[in-house]
């Protein structure tokens, strides 16, 4: 299983209660690029960034998130 970091703001209109992966929230996004306010107007905390970089640590590395996660953070830390 992939871990997953949810802008439940973003994605609202899109989840239906089901389990959803990064790569159906990125196509999400990438199908939704409307933007709730115009940049620089207010800020919004968003996890969408975090979702990216898991993803993008998945495929430059060919493991999956946590196995990363325990191989290079929390193994090194004796976590």
């Amino acid at each position: 299983m992939t871990l997953m970091a949810i802008d439940f703001v973003v994605i609202s209109p899109f989840t239906s209660g089901a389990l959803s992966t990064n790569a159906s929230l990125i196509n999400f996004l990438i199908n939704n690029p409307t933007l709730e306010f115009e940049p620089g107007t207010r800020f919004d905390y968003s996890n969408t960034g975090y979702m990216l970089l898991a993803t993008i640590i998945e495929r430059k590395t060919a493991l999956s998130f946590p196995k990363y996660m325990q191989r290079n953070i929390f193994g090194p830390a004796n976590m």
